[in-house]
């Protein structure tokens, strides 16, 4: 990534400073490592994700290219990706937007757009912290895939990670309810909540027999790893 040191220090002294603080995350494709179907687009050098209250969310793909056409419909599905996995994956339900821009290694200057003006002030993340924060825990959430031996073969992914609601209703609500309603969006973690339940049963009583536990899902992925 030598050729794009230039770029990446001019965003990082745009977007540093006392009143000017944020997050800035960078990778050869943003789109792989949201293990996206989004293909490789010839060109890109990496993808910059700029995090902030003032800017928000900011894709700056580096190119070394001079035809920016293909480069900016990859950043502008890389952007669209990482908001899908932001709610779907990461269970975000704020009002947020994910801008993008393209940017040649040859950049002298470069420009930083506080967010996307096509959406209403209520997208911003100028007027409240915890909108940040709660962004910033699904980007960990989405971010924190370990793919396992079991789900690279079968070609499937699991979050082996609870969130802090998760991990309550496992750990400690397991006695208080004998029946749980769990309800969210794909991919959220509702077959993780069941599998993790299920084990955390069999820790508490060391009698109860896995063919005495009856689990019935479509995913075979998941249900192997119950076995």
């Amino acid at each position: 990534m030598p050729v794009a040191k230039g770029v990446i220090k001019q965003v990082q002294e745009k977007c540093s400073g006392s009143r000017r603080r944020g997050l800035l995350l960078g990778c050869h494709s943003l789109a792989a490592s949201l293990d996206s179907d989004i293909p490789p687009a010839e060109g890109v050098v990496c993808d910059l994700l700029l995090i902030s209250r003032d800017i928000g969310l900011h894709v700056l793909t580096i190119t070394d290219t001079e035809d920016h056409g293909q480069i900016t419909h990859y950043s502008h599905a890389a952007a669209q990706a990482l908001k899908r996995d932001l709610v779907l994956k990461g269970g975000c339900k704020e009002k947020f937007c994910v801008s993008y821009h393209v940017v040649p290694c040859s950049a002298t200057a470069v420009d930083v757009p506080n967010g996307d003006n096509r959406y209403p002030k209520s997208y911003s993340m100028a007027f409240t912290r915890e909108k940040l924060t709660n962004i910033l825990d699904a980007l960990v959430i989405i971010l924190s895939k370990v793919p396992s031996t079991l789900s690279t073969k079968l070609g499937v992914s699991f979050l082996h990670l609870l969130t802090k609601e998760q991990f309550l209703l496992v750990k400690q609500k397991i006695n208080e309810h004998r029946e749980y309603w769990i309800q969210g969006a794909a991919g959220t973690g509702k077959s993780l909540v069941a599998v993790e339940f299920m084990r955390e049963l069999r820790r508490r009583d060391k009698s109860l027999k896995k063919e005495e536990i009856l689990y019935v899902c479509e995913n075979s992925g998941m249900r192997a790893q119950t076995e």
